[in-house]
């Protein structure tokens, strides 16, 4: 290291080195005397040519302090080892010793085995019960009766919540107005329609004007514009990475866009998503985006950020996140949504007989307009939209949450109480519970029976979540399902099953149960490899 340090060292003095010789004199006198005991060469070099940086590296690549580093940072693992298996608060939770060890545990299940560890930890259920510790700090339990202890409904009242079905019910109604007419538009062509993508477009130009009081018609775009859905999808998958490496998303995220885009989606995916709303969120703070002025209704950010909040609950970076969050989840959650109901109407044509049956009853003309509350008064379209969201799960990945106080759990069949001290990262998943087979037998078929028989089973509904924890959105979700599937079923039938007012037939191209199978999990719910998704043709 001092024959690198030789040619700064022998670099003549310059008059900006010599106007920072205070500055220098600063740094070189304390470190000179701490380099000193070190190598004692030190106190030789003029201080007018001391540099910390190139000294801090001496240091480092000093043998003796590397030395000490290696050993430092031994005595830390052994520690950390010891800590976590015998004197963890957690350390006496049932679970694989190799999980409560290391976070690589769950990094091989959700990055090596991309989106596996949602079926390694039912697995650990079955082996060690309905409470595992599932790495070094989380605790998951696998019981319906504890979800609604863990998601206790403190929410207050949020007009936002409430009103927004209300408010946009008109822009709910041009949007799937416009999408039935691309669906005519490819009526009688060989044209194959990506059912996912469609939805998507719709899902998203009706957040987004909910949002920020405009939308980019992604639903009269070529192909229904999958480029939102697509980033989502990937930020979903890159999330999962960078949860296990956050202080380099941090890095990532001060990238220029250019150098993001240059990463690919697999990796920038979030990053991405997150540069382009913390620009639109910028541009309304600063004035330059003024699409809400011609809004009939409020827009949701345009209102945060005139309302009276605290300054620090309404700073571009934290209006970003929850654009992200909102915008995301309702592009996603009805996308797929929607595109589970279509595939079972489809593939099922007693039930697709049932639901057309209904809807003629109150649309007799089969205009495809039926008022919202009327909509929601059926019995059997309510079930098969319950029975979609049950599929869907909304999101995949482990539900957590983190209390100030400890946590008791007794298991609704009896056995062990369990204490979890306060600050203990506790966790449930919502596959776990929609495919509980005492409540849902024969979990893994399409049965919109089961929610008549049975109301009561409305309260494993899980997909928006509860509580405090519920989704902001969902309302203005279940708007656009009951609308849109109301509206496409009035006025198209299936190859088996056509109705004499229908203008037109969908049918499914290439597609199987498979395809709608949760396969993994990256936040939200991963296909198999290779599936095509929902893939529909519009007959005459």
């Amino acid at each position: 290291m001092d024959i690198l340090l030789m040619p700064v060292i022998l670099l003549p003095s310059t008059p900006s080195s010599r106007n920072c010789s205070i500055h220098n004199d600063c740094y070189a006198s304390t470190y000179s005397r701490i380099f000193s005991l070190w190598n004692p060469g030190y106190s030789q070099i003029s201080l007018n040519y001391f540099h910390p940086t190139l000294v801090a590296m001496d240091l480092f690549l000093n043998s003796k302090v590397v030395g000490w580093v290696l050993v430092t940072t031994a005595l830390y693992c052994i520690y950390d080892v010891v800590y976590r298996i015998y004197f963890s608060p957690v350390a006496s939770f049932p679970g694989p010793r190799l999980a409560a060890l290391t976070f690589a545990y769950e990094f091989y299940y959700d990055i090596v085995k991309p989106g596996q560890y949602i079926w390694k930890i039912q697995a650990l259920h079955e082996q060690y019960g309905p409470i595992v510790r599932i790495n070094p700090y989380e605790i998951h339990i696998n019981d319906p009766e504890f979800y609604d202890a863990l998601f206790f409904n403190d929410r207050a009242a949020n007009k936002w919540y409430w009103s927004t079905k209300i408010q946009l019910q008109p822009v709910v109604q041009e949007r799937i107005d416009t999408l039935i007419s691309r669906l005519i538009d490819h009526r009688g062509t060989s044209a194959v329609i990506q059912a996912e993508n469609a939805f998507a477009a719709m899902a998203n130009d009706i957040v987004m004007e909910y949002c920020f009081g405009r939308h980019e018609h992604r639903v009269e775009a070529e192909n229904f514009d999958p480029s939102f859905s697509t980033t989502s999808r990937a930020a979903s998958h890159s999330l999962t990475l960078w949860k296990f490496f956050h202080p380099v998303l941090t890095l990532v995220m001060s990238l220029p866009e250019s150098e993001l885009c240059r990463l690919g989606d697999g990796i920038a995916g979030a990053p991405t998503m997150k540069h382009a709303f913390f620009q639109q969120i910028d541009a309304i703070r600063s004035g330059r985006d003024v699409a809400h002025s011609e809004s009939s209704y409020a827009t949701l950010f345009h209102e945060i950020l005139s309302s009276k909040l605290p300054e620090h609950e309404k700073t571009t970076l934290r209006l970003t996140d929850e654009a992200e969050l909102i915008v995301g989840a309702g592009t996603e959650t009805t996308r797929w949504t929607l595109s589970i109901a279509v595939f079972h109407l489809l593939d099922n044509p007693t039930v697709l007989r049932t639901l057309k049956e209904e809807l003629r009853a109150v649309d007799p003309e089969c205009q495809g307009k039926t008022p919202l509350p009327t909509l929601q008064s059926l019995p059997f379209l309510s079930a098969i939209i319950n029975e979609s969201l049950r599929l869907s799960y909304g999101t995949t990945q482990r539900l957590q949450r983190v209390f100030p106080f400890p946590v008791v759990f007794e298991r609704s069949k009896g056995g062990k109480v369990w204490t979890m001290p306060a600050g203990t990262a506790i966790s449930v998943s919502i596959p776990d519970l929609h495919h509980n087979k005492d409540i849902f037998p024969d979990s893994c078929s399409f049965r919109p029976g089961r929610w008549i028989e049975d109301p009561a089973l409305i309260k494993y509904q899980l997909a928006f979540s509860k509580g405090s924890r519920r989704c902001l959105g969902m309302n203005l979700v279940t708007a656009e399902i009951y609308t849109c599937l109301a509206a496409v079923f009035a006025k198209f039938g299936s190859a088996p099953l056509r109705g004499d007012k229908d203008i037109g037939i969908l049918k499914l191209s290439d597609t199987t149960i498979d395809d709608v199978k949760l396969w993994g999990d990256c936040f939200l719910p991963i296909q198999k490899p290779g599936s095509n998704g929902v893939r529909i043709t519009v007959g005459v």
